[in-house]
């Protein structure tokens, strides 16, 4: 559903997307989750998101 970059980073492959998109079609399926991502999406830096990840890596490991 994702896949890493050479560069690093990570995408949704076009199978996540078609799965993003059903879930987006659904208003009910995850609304608050929907509502959180959208009020965040414009303050999540590339930084923040490899610090989130390093954090939920090492306290899942």
């Amino acid at each position: 559903m994702f896949a890493q970059q050479a560069n690093g980073l990570y995408r949704l492959t076009d199978k996540g997307k078609k799965f993003v998109s059903k879930i987006d079609e659904d208003i009910e399926l995850m609304a608050r989750e929907k509502e959180r991502l959208d009020s965040l999406s414009n303050k999540l830096t590339e930084a923040k998101i490899k610090d989130i990840m390093s954090l939920w890596r090492y306290s899942n490991a």
